[in-house]
Protein backbone atom coordinates (compact mmCIF):
# COMPACT_ATOMS: atom_id res chain seq x y z
CA UNK A 1 0.00 0.00 0.00
CA UNK A 2 2.30 2.25 1.15
CA UNK A 3 4.73 1.69 -2.04
CA UNK A 4 1.60 3.18 -4.43
CA UNK A 5 2.30 6.37 -3.05
CA UNK A 6 5.72 6.54 -5.03
CA UNK A 7 4.79 4.01 -8.41
CA UNK A 8 4.03 7.28 -10.74
CA UNK A 9 7.61 8.31 -9.42
CA UNK A 10 9.33 5.49 -10.86
CA UNK A 11 7.67 4.45 -13.68
CA UNK A 12 10.30 4.25 -16.55
CA UNK A 13 9.50 7.50 -18.13
CA UNK A 14 9.63 9.37 -15.62
CA UNK A 15 12.57 8.22 -13.87
CA UNK A 16 14.48 8.47 -17.64
CA UNK A 17 13.64 11.98 -17.02
CA UNK A 18 16.12 12.27 -14.16
CA UNK A 19 18.73 11.22 -16.26
CA UNK A 20 19.91 14.94 -17.42
CA UNK A 21 19.90 16.12 -13.79
CA UNK A 22 21.88 12.65 -12.84
CA UNK A 23 24.64 13.52 -15.37
CA UNK A 24 24.92 16.98 -14.51
CA UNK A 25 25.56 16.38 -10.59
CA UNK A 26 27.62 13.84 -11.75
CA UNK A 27 29.77 16.07 -13.92
CA UNK A 28 29.70 18.87 -11.21
CA UNK A 29 31.11 16.00 -8.63
CA UNK A 30 34.04 14.82 -11.50
CA UNK A 31 35.03 18.66 -12.46
CA UNK A 32 35.19 19.05 -8.55
CA UNK A 33 37.29 16.08 -8.06
CA UNK A 34 39.67 17.41 -10.98
CA UNK A 35 40.04 20.77 -9.73
CA UNK A 36 41.55 19.48 -6.88
CA UNK A 37 43.85 16.91 -9.09
CA UNK A 38 42.71 13.98 -7.52
CA UNK A 39 39.62 12.03 -6.15
CA UNK A 40 38.10 9.70 -3.34
CA UNK A 41 35.49 7.41 -5.25
CA UNK A 42 33.53 6.82 -2.05
CA UNK A 43 33.84 10.58 -0.62
CA UNK A 44 34.24 12.60 -3.87
CA UNK A 45 31.52 10.55 -6.14
CA UNK A 46 29.92 7.40 -4.57
CA UNK A 47 28.17 9.21 -1.27
CA UNK A 48 27.22 12.73 -2.91
CA UNK A 49 25.85 11.69 -6.43
CA UNK A 50 22.47 9.66 -4.74
CA UNK A 51 22.24 12.00 -1.75
CA UNK A 52 22.31 14.59 -4.15
CA UNK A 53 19.87 13.04 -7.02
CA UNK A 54 17.76 11.44 -3.81
CA UNK A 55 17.34 15.48 -2.37
CA UNK A 56 16.20 16.80 -5.76
CA UNK A 57 13.49 13.86 -6.33
CA UNK A 58 11.64 14.48 -2.76
CA UNK A 59 12.42 18.36 -3.11
CA UNK A 60 14.86 18.17 -0.11
CA UNK A 61 17.21 21.20 0.18
CA UNK A 62 20.73 19.88 -0.25
CA UNK A 63 21.77 21.48 2.68
CA UNK A 64 20.09 18.89 4.82
CA UNK A 65 21.67 15.86 2.90
CA UNK A 66 24.70 15.66 5.93
CA UNK A 67 21.57 15.27 8.29
CA UNK A 68 20.09 12.73 6.20
CA UNK A 69 22.85 10.81 5.57
CA UNK A 70 24.01 11.17 9.46
CA UNK A 71 20.44 9.22 9.99
CA UNK A 72 21.25 6.22 7.15
CA UNK A 73 24.07 6.00 8.93
CA UNK A 74 23.19 5.75 12.26
CA UNK A 75 20.09 3.20 10.73
CA UNK A 76 22.44 1.05 8.89
CA UNK A 77 24.85 0.47 11.82
CA UNK A 78 21.89 -0.93 14.17
CA UNK A 79 20.79 -2.98 10.85
CA UNK A 80 23.79 -4.27 9.98
CA UNK A 81 24.50 -5.98 13.03
CA UNK A 82 23.48 -9.41 14.15
CA UNK A 83 23.37 -7.87 18.30
CA UNK A 84 23.63 -4.29 18.52
CA UNK A 85 25.35 -2.99 21.96
CA UNK A 86 23.24 -0.02 23.55
CA UNK A 87 24.69 3.03 21.91
CA UNK A 88 23.92 1.55 18.30
CA UNK A 89 20.31 1.03 19.67
CA UNK A 90 19.92 4.08 21.05
CA UNK A 91 21.66 6.05 18.18
CA UNK A 92 19.55 4.33 15.99
CA UNK A 93 16.39 4.92 18.38
CA UNK A 94 17.17 8.96 18.37
CA UNK A 95 17.69 9.72 14.84
CA UNK A 96 14.57 7.42 13.63
CA UNK A 97 12.66 9.97 15.91
CA UNK A 98 14.49 13.25 14.80
CA UNK A 99 13.61 12.02 10.87
CA UNK A 100 9.97 10.88 11.77
CA UNK A 101 9.51 14.53 13.07
CA UNK A 102 11.31 16.10 10.55
CA UNK A 103 9.23 13.98 7.93
CA UNK A 104 6.15 14.70 10.08
CA UNK A 105 7.00 18.18 9.73
CA UNK A 106 7.88 18.33 5.51
CA UNK A 107 4.61 16.37 4.72
CA UNK A 108 2.45 18.71 6.30
CA UNK A 109 3.68 21.51 4.38
CA UNK A 110 3.51 19.61 1.23
CA UNK A 111 -0.23 19.66 1.86
CA UNK A 112 -0.20 22.97 2.49
CA UNK A 113 1.89 23.94 -0.22
CA UNK A 114 2.35 21.41 -2.50
CA UNK A 115 5.23 21.11 -5.59
CA UNK A 116 6.26 18.88 -7.94
CA UNK A 117 8.07 16.37 -5.93
CA UNK A 118 8.52 13.10 -4.45
CA UNK A 119 7.55 14.35 -1.22
CA UNK A 120 4.03 15.81 -2.42
CA UNK A 121 2.95 13.14 -4.18
CA UNK A 122 3.53 11.15 -0.85
CA UNK A 123 1.82 13.55 1.35
CA UNK A 124 -1.15 13.86 -1.25
CA UNK A 125 -1.44 10.44 -2.44
CA UNK A 126 -4.92 9.53 -1.68
CA UNK A 127 -5.74 6.65 0.27
CA UNK A 128 -7.74 6.59 3.38
CA UNK A 129 -5.71 3.34 4.77
CA UNK A 130 -2.37 4.89 4.38
CA UNK A 131 -1.57 7.00 7.35
CA UNK A 132 0.94 9.78 8.20
CA UNK A 133 3.02 6.83 10.06
CA UNK A 134 3.06 4.97 6.69
CA UNK A 135 4.17 8.12 4.50
CA UNK A 136 7.07 9.29 7.20
CA UNK A 137 8.28 5.41 7.17
CA UNK A 138 8.33 5.33 3.56
CA UNK A 139 10.09 8.68 3.16
CA UNK A 140 13.18 7.30 5.75
CA UNK A 141 12.93 3.79 4.31
CA UNK A 142 13.47 5.98 0.76
CA UNK A 143 16.60 7.74 2.12
CA UNK A 144 18.72 5.22 3.75
CA UNK A 145 17.81 2.23 0.33
CA UNK A 146 19.04 5.52 -1.93
CA UNK A 147 22.05 6.17 -0.10
CA UNK A 148 23.22 2.98 1.14
CA UNK A 149 22.33 0.93 -2.10
CA UNK A 150 23.53 3.32 -4.97
CA UNK A 151 26.91 4.18 -3.03
CA UNK A 152 27.38 0.60 -2.49
CA UNK A 153 26.60 -0.08 -6.04
CA UNK A 154 28.83 2.37 -7.50
CA UNK A 155 32.08 1.18 -5.14
CA UNK A 156 31.22 -2.40 -5.86
CA UNK A 157 31.02 -1.54 -10.08
CA UNK A 158 34.58 0.19 -10.03
CA UNK A 159 36.35 -1.83 -7.87
CA UNK A 160 34.99 -4.88 -9.90
CA UNK A 161 36.31 -3.43 -13.30
CA UNK A 162 39.27 -2.48 -11.69
CA UNK A 163 40.11 -5.98 -11.04
CA UNK A 164 39.28 -7.22 -14.66
CA UNK A 165 40.68 -4.98 -16.45
CA UNK A 166 39.70 -6.55 -20.02
CA UNK A 167 35.78 -6.29 -18.79
CA UNK A 168 36.71 -2.27 -18.21
CA UNK A 169 38.13 -2.60 -21.84
CA UNK A 170 35.13 -3.99 -23.05
CA UNK A 171 32.36 -1.35 -21.29
CA UNK A 172 34.43 1.63 -23.00
CA UNK A 173 34.62 -0.11 -26.00
CA UNK A 174 30.92 -0.88 -26.02
CA UNK A 175 28.87 1.64 -23.74
CA UNK A 176 25.49 -0.20 -24.31
CA UNK A 177 26.80 -2.26 -22.03
CA UNK A 178 26.24 -0.49 -19.02
CA UNK A 179 23.13 -1.14 -18.13
CA UNK A 180 23.50 -5.12 -18.19
CA UNK A 181 26.68 -4.18 -16.47
CA UNK A 182 24.94 -1.65 -13.59
CA UNK A 183 22.53 -5.02 -13.44
CA UNK A 184 24.94 -7.45 -13.15
CA UNK A 185 26.93 -5.63 -10.20
CA UNK A 186 23.24 -5.48 -8.45
CA UNK A 187 23.41 -9.25 -9.12
CA UNK A 188 26.97 -9.40 -7.24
Amino acid sequence: RPRAAVTEAFKPKRVARLADGISLHCAALLDEAASRGQMELIRDLAYPLPARVTADQLGIPHEEIAVLKRWSNAMFRFFGVGWADADTVLGAHRVMIEAREHFGEQIARRRAAPSEDLLTAIATHEDPDLTDDDRISLCITMIAGAYETTTTLIANAVANLLAHPAEAQRLMRDPGLVRSTVEETFRY
